[in-house]
């Protein structure tokens, strides 16, 4: 009676399925009724024609039952999805090595289904299998010898994106004299970085945010929350606590800047600048003094080119990326490249948002202002320079500059470009190291400073989101120190102009809380800021030359030079107490 029962109502369900591997038990090339009474049949302890055990387990609860039967036949019927997991899915990774001959392996579920041998340049690598645990293995250290070294850009499984942000672990990062696990990109000894992959695993479509806890290996899981709608934010009248999570602890040690730098720029990304994109599909070329920038996305293709200025010698040369070209002058033995940023998002006024080649492959509709769109731009230019060993550029030792509405790019492209090691945002102003919450203090004091309605009401260089801070500044969960910071451990100079409009008071209040965290890392000279008076718009004084100089000197030449420098000519008073009351953490 019981075998009748469940034949009954197994041939009830009868219809036509398209093929899968898992479910399809009898190898038929269909999973069809005639797999769930196979199924069925082997639960009663029947012993069915062809039957394969191994594929029987739909329901992946280690167990061969009724369950799976129903499952089948519920597939059977249009009820549910009839792919089970079986089949192979093709797992790329994008990674290089930094010298060439390292030696990568894929590893799924402790198998390895790929090995490979890197170039300097990004590449594609592919193989088939079922994911769940794939883990990058780098195989070959050479222990520091000749500095071989693999960066890890992105995973992509089942069709689904997985930058290195997203990863579980990382067990090869050279740290405190040794090898060991963090939060990093980069294999620098023999290790993996593992990701989670597959339904219970999704990828995070911004940098990842919030506290993480330790792994036994040191690496940090973070672990975004929800962002809040704007009428949950808070008034808060003080630059926001930059060590204060937003589940409410406060940073315990260095490592935890990892996890809240994301977060950051999470809810930067989310109120003020909108969404970064990662980089697709890049390709590069270089003629005469000119690199070529090929991008794909969807099958949608853009390209723009950037002049390269290198100096004599045989190089590769560090170099200096100018958002619409530099103003800090020249360096010798370091090149100078102009990013075309009106092509990439044009910035005429608010009626040219979604204008330009970045919205041509993500729509005009997309929530990214210019400045984060120009930030795009320079990760794909960083992209193809790195594949492009012809254009001579050390790719490790890049500087990014612009002034006025160019150093507000140049500050965002710092900020969340990782590849950039040194960022001089030049006289930028409001939407860039102008503190918000600063201006709209002292506009209300009677200052003629720009403040957030009146920058949006000028051009569309911020995401659209901004638009319901007008009147409201103090809701803002993060504010310009916060942009600032997120360089950090990177360097940072922040050059500044007496010229009230921009806000030099505002400037130095978020330069002296930002460089707060700079100090918690332990990395203070990685930050410092030079406001000089009496000179014209974009014109470096021959005072602030050495400033500049000395940044540069340290942080792309590898020289030793002193850039202890916070630097006001105006003697603008800070009021701590007001500002940023919070509490700076010592941190091991």
């Amino acid at each position: 009676m019981k075998k009748l029962f469940f034949f009954t109502l197994l041939l009830l369900l009868c219809m036509f399925v398209q093929a899968a591997e898992m479910g399809d038990v009898n190898n038929d090339g269909s999973i069809d009724i005639i797999d769930a009474l196979s199924i069925a049949q082997h639960y009663v302890g029947l012993n069915p024609t062809n039957f394969d055990p191994s594929l029987a387990d739909v329901s992946a609860d280690g167990s061969i039952d009724i369950v799976d039967a129903l499952l089948i036949a519920q597939c059977y019927v249009g009820l549910i999805s009839c792919d089970f997991g079986g089949t192979e899915d093709n797992i790329t990774v994008r990674a290089r090595g930094t010298k060439g001959g390292e030696i990568l392996e894929l590893h799924v579920d402790g198998s390895i289904v790929g090995t490979w041998t890197m170039s300097t340049s990004y590449q594609d690598f592919t193989a088939s299998a079922t994911g769940g645990t794939i883990e990058v293995h780098f195989t070959n250290d050479d222990e520091l010898e000749n500095g071989m070294d693999i960066q890890v850009d992105y995973i992509i499984y089942d069709g689904v994106t997985y930058q290195a942000e997203d990863q579980e672990e990382n067990t090869g990062v050279y740290i405190d004299g040794g090898c060991g696990g963090s939060y990093s990109d980069m294999l620098q000894c023999n290790g993996y970085i593992r990701f989670q992959v597959g339904p219970t695993s999704v990828p995070t479509e911004t940098p990842t945010p919030v506290p993480g806890t330790p792994t036994p290996t040191g690496g940090t899981e973070c672990v975004i929350p929800a962002m809040p709608s704007f009428s949950s934010l808070p008034e808060i009248t003080e630059l926001p606590n930059p060590f204060k999570f937003m589940e409410g602890s406060t940073m315990t040690s260095k490592a935890d800047w990892t996890c809240r730098r994301a977060e950051i720029s999470a809810l930067t990304q989310e109120f003020i600048l909108g969404k970064k994109e990662p980089v697709p599909s890049v390709t590069g070329s270089f003629s005469g003094s000119s690199i070529t920038v090929n991008v794909t996305y969807n099958s949608k293709s853009i390209s723009f080119s950037a002049t390269v200025n290198r100096p004599s010698g045989s190089g590769p040369f560090p170099a200096i990326i100018g958002i619409g070209g530099a103003s800090i002058g020249s360096f010798s033995g370091v090149a100078t490249i102009t990013f075309p940023n009106d092509e990439i998002a044009a910035q005429s006024d608010t009626g040219s948002r979604g204008q330009g080649k970045f919205y041509t492959l993500y729509g005009s509709g997309h929530s990214a202002g210019a400045l984060m769109a120009w930030a795009w731009g320079v990760d794909c230019l960083i992209t193809a320079l790195e594949q492009t060993p012809s254009a001579n550029i050390d790719t490790t030792k890049l500087a990014v500059t612009g002034c006025s509405r160019n150093g507000k790019g140049a500050l965002v492209v710092g900020a969340f470009c990782d590849r950039i090691a040194l960022t001089i945002p030049q006289e930028s102003g409001s939407g860039g190291a102008s503190s918000w919450r600063v201006s709209t203090y002292l506009k209300n004091q009677g200052a003629n400073i720009q403040e957030i309605c009146q920058i949006i009401g000028e051009n569309c260089w911020l995401g659209k989101s901004i638009e319901q801070f007008c009147n409201h500044t103090n809701k803002l969960p993060v504010d310009s120190h916060s942009l600032i910071a997120m360089c950090a451990p990177r360097a940072v100079l922040i050059i500044g102009n007496d010229i009230d409009w921009l806000g030099p008071q505002s400037v130095l209040a978020a330069s002296r809380a930002a460089h707060y965290v700079f100090e918690a890392l332990g990395i203070p000279d990685n930050m410092g800021y030079s406001i000089a008076s009496n000179h014209g718009h974009c014109s470096l004084p021959s005072s602030q030359t050495p400033d500049v100089n000395a940044f540069v000197t340290k942080f792309l030449m590898g020289g030793s030079s002193n850039t202890n420098i916070m630097r006001d000519d105006n003697n603008y008073s800070f009021d701590k107490n007001k500002w940023a009351p919070w509490s700076v953490p010592s941190l091991p």
